[in-house]
């Protein structure tokens, strides 16, 4: 792991004669960096984002025909949280959006104006049995909880 020292810590470390050679590193990666701003700005721009970092003083390697900079990429965990539900879900049910695939699946659908119950998700035929955003099925047992009354007799 590399850690970046501040000049008066290279000052320090000057002071110590087996350390000379950490000094003189120093002061040639502080130099790179200091001559790679336009560099490092230019990789900021183009490639900095929500998953791609690049720290205030980064290192810089030159080469042929530019510079490497060193930069932190996001790595997600084995499982992330839907924005959308908030559910926690393993990568392989994450769809391109950033979404869960049943909320994505969702939203699609929504999106193409099809008749999805807000229950249990399920697409329903448009001008069908469903009632108030439900399906069918989901309808039923939403009437038979808030009107049990109209259901007596069946038990």
């Amino acid at each position: 792991m590399f850690v970046r020292i501040t000049e008066e810590e290279a000052a320090l470390i000057a002071f110590v004669p087996a350390l000379a050679s950490v000094t003189e590193r120093y002061k040639a990666t502080a130099s790179e960096a200091a001559a790679a701003e336009s560099e490092i700005a230019i990789a900021r721009e183009r490639y900095a984002d929500d998953d791609l970092e690049i720290d205030d003083d980064p290192i810089v390697s030159n080469a042929e025909n530019g510079v490497w900079v060193s930069a932190w990429v996001w790595v997600p965990s084995e499982t992330f949280v839907c924005e959308c539900c908030n559910g926690e879900w393993t990568l392989d049910e994450r769809a391109d959006s950033g979404l869960c695939k049943e909320c994505e699946r969702t939203q699609a659908a929504e999106e193409e104006n099809e008749d999805l119950c807000r229950t249990c998700g399920a697409q329903y035929e448009d001008g069908g049995d469903g009632f108030d955003g439900e399906c069918p099925s989901c309808a039923d047992k939403t009437d038979q909880k808030l009107h049990p009354e109209n259901y007596e007799d069946q038990e």
